[in-house]
């Protein structure tokens, strides 16, 4: 799964939130990741298009929505690289 890109540090930071229980550990991915609080990560997780990594980046490179996707593409889906392209 690391290097598929879908961990970051020691968060499985791929999650397909399909139903509540999910989407509240998206959430709490996208706290522990980044520092925020409960409302801050629910905030971006909505920005993001329910799209935690994409919502950790934003985040963590302070850029809006097109500039996060586009770095993660570009990355091939890892955000420690994409952050790297962002800062």
């Amino acid at each position: 799964m690391i290097k598929l890109g879908k961990v970051y540090g020691n968060l499985m930071v791929d999650v397909k939130p399909t139903n509540i229980k999910l989407v509240d550990r998206a959430k709490r991915i996208i706290m522990a990741a980044t520092g925020v609080d409960f409302a801050t990560a629910a905030k971006y997780y909505e920005a993001a298009e329910h799209e935690p990594k994409v919502a950790i980046v934003m985040i963590d490179a302070d850029t809006d929505l097109a500039n996060a996707k586009a770095a993660l593409k570009q990355s091939d889906g890892f955000i420690a690289k994409a952050l790297k392209i962002l800062k």
